[in-house]
């Protein structure tokens, strides 16, 4: 019996705007995955808020099934959520129009700048400056592949 290993490596820094490009190649519910959309919109706010004033974020873990076989894989997905399934849904929902930004939101870099109520497109009508900040953030991803001795 041969034992396979797992590799976890940092995925290449792409920004969001890139990872939300490919938003249709990842699967948020594999079979593992816990029920999606328990955060409150206000939650989901402020995890935006953090990202428009550049505070790091936790990492995002997921299969890459670019680079390994799974009995998960479906083929219709690159990659599947292990874990940061509720961050990067909130962050595709606002890019996508789903819920505004918090009342209280601020930037840091103009603190009477009102920004509560702005939905992302609005950001990039009128504050082009701050969704280019959410467009630009680097998340940390890290992916499992096999070790290279246990690819044939």
């Amino acid at each position: 019996m041969t034992s396979k290993s797992l590799q976890i490596e940092r995925h290449a820094p792409y920004p969001l705007r890139k990872w939300y490009s490919r938003r249709r190649e990842i699967n948020f519910d594999p079979p593992y995955q816990r029920k999606g959309g328990i955060w409150s919109e206000y939650d989901r706010g402020l995890l935006i808020d953090t990202i428009i004033n550049g505070l790091d974020i936790p990492k995002f873990y997921v299969s890459d099934f670019g680079r390994r076989s799974s009995s998960l894989e479906d083929g219709n997905f690159v990659y599947a959520i292990i874990d940061g399934k509720q961050r990067l849904q909130a962050i595709f929902d606002f890019m996508s129009d789903k819920f505004a930004l918090n009342k209280d939101c601020k930037w840091r870099f103009e603190p009477n700048l009102e920004l509560g109520g702005y939905f992302y497109h609005d950001l990039e009508d009128h504050h082009p400056r701050i969704a280019t900040q959410i467009d630009e953030y680097i998340i940390c991803l890290i992916y499992t592949s096999p070790s290279p001795r246990d690819r044939t």
